[in-house]
């Protein structure tokens, strides 16, 4: 009987300070929400930032001369002096696609490294 008179004076002063209770989870709502907006504004600035900073990067990298060595001679030029066997060995054994896989795992090693500032 006592806790039956105790709920009910609970659930009377819960509808009578319901506007206090409407108006606090409105504000609390209005917080969150602020938050959160900030949240997302503050990473949208960093992703905007990164973006910004990778497209400097990639016009610097654009920009930066070839050596001549590499501009006026080949792998072709210099095996193509070796002779027909080497010529057909480097067909059989796909030379230029293994060296492609090497060049991509050493660019895949080198920006892993960077991205995590050496840390692997």
């Amino acid at each position: 009987m006592i806790v039956q008179t105790m709920v009910l004076k609970a659930v009377a002063v819960s509808s009578a300070a319901g506007w206090l209770g409407d108006f606090e989870s409105w504000l609390w709502d209005m917080i969150k929400k602020y938050y959160n907006a900030l949240g997302n504004f503050w990473s949208d600035v960093i992703v905007a930032f990164l973006k910004s900073l990778t497209t400097v990067g990639l016009w610097v990298v654009n920009h930066i001369p070839a050596p001549s060595f590499l501009s006026t001679h080949s792998i072709d030029e210099f095996l193509g002096n070796a002779g027909p066997v080497v010529g057909w060995l480097c067909s059989v054994m796909q030379l230029s696609t293994a060296m492609s896989m090497i060049a991509a795992a050493f660019s895949f090693r080198l920006l892993r490294k960077l991205m995590t500032l050496g840390q692997w």
